[in-house]
């Protein structure tokens, strides 16, 4: 990623309402972070949260910072009157699942990708 598409994605959350980008710092540092976005979902009619990312740096995992990201998420989806908060973790972050479950999240569904890029042949890079 470069600094100009990190400064856009900056920009894009920083300016919609409906998402939010949290932040966990030592001495200074980012450590971590959580990035969200509440929208209406269509066929029940609820606000949907949904934690696009939780990023923890591996020297600082293990201290809380994930736990204290996701606490801080689900109260900012809470304030959104969120009735859900869901999350996707690749099927190999074992360390994540456990911890995800450790927190009650549930595992409830499959999900499934299509690649739509401009590199994309039927949903395949090329």
């Amino acid at each position: 990623n470069t600094q100009e598409q990190i400064q856009h994605r900056l920009h894009s959350v920083l300016s919609d309402c409906n998402q939010r980008l949290l932040l966990s710092e030592a001495h200074g540092v980012v450590v971590g972070l959580a990035a969200l976005i509440c929208f209406p979902y269509f066929h029940d009619g609820e606000q949907l949260a949904r934690l696009s990312s939780l990023v923890v740096e591996q020297r600082s995992r293990g201290l809380g910072i994930g736990k204290h990201l996701l606490a801080a998420a689900e109260q900012w989806a809470r304030t959104k009157n969120c009735e859900r908060l869901e999350l996707t973790t690749s099927t190999r972050r074992i360390d994540a699942h456990r911890f995800y479950e450790r927190e009650n999240y549930v595992f409830s569904a499959r999900r499934y990708v299509k690649d739509m890029s401009s590199n994309a042949v039927n949903g395949c890079l090329i």
